[in-house]
């Protein structure tokens, strides 16, 4: 997601990456930095806008003041994303 950009749910996605970025420990600033060129790579559909730095900086600033720790698989913005081989995906267990 932060390599590629996305197409949709731009806010959802910074908000992810922004709290993926302070799990690793990456500080505020950098983070803020990271996420204005990844926005760059955003492709929005329908003619929508890329979201703005005012909103990236309000998405991580969200992100880092909470002690959010899932990484969103839930998440439409998220599941996309989502690799099978990734060690805390989601799976089903048989009864």
């Amino acid at each position: 997601m932060l390599e590629e950009g996305v197409f949709a749910n731009q806010r959802v996605a910074c908000f992810r990456l922004a709290v993926q970025l302070k799990r690793v420990g990456l500080p505020f600033d950098l983070a803020v930095s990271a996420l204005m060129s990844w926005a760059q790579k955003n492709n929005p559909d329908r003619g929508k806008r890329i979201i703005t730095p005012a909103e990236i900086t309000s998405q991580t600033s969200y992100a880092y003041r909470g002690n959010y720790r899932s990484c969103g698989c839930e998440d439409e913005a998220v599941k996309p994303f989502c690799d099978k081989s990734c060690p805390i995906h989601p799976r089903v267990v048989a009864p």
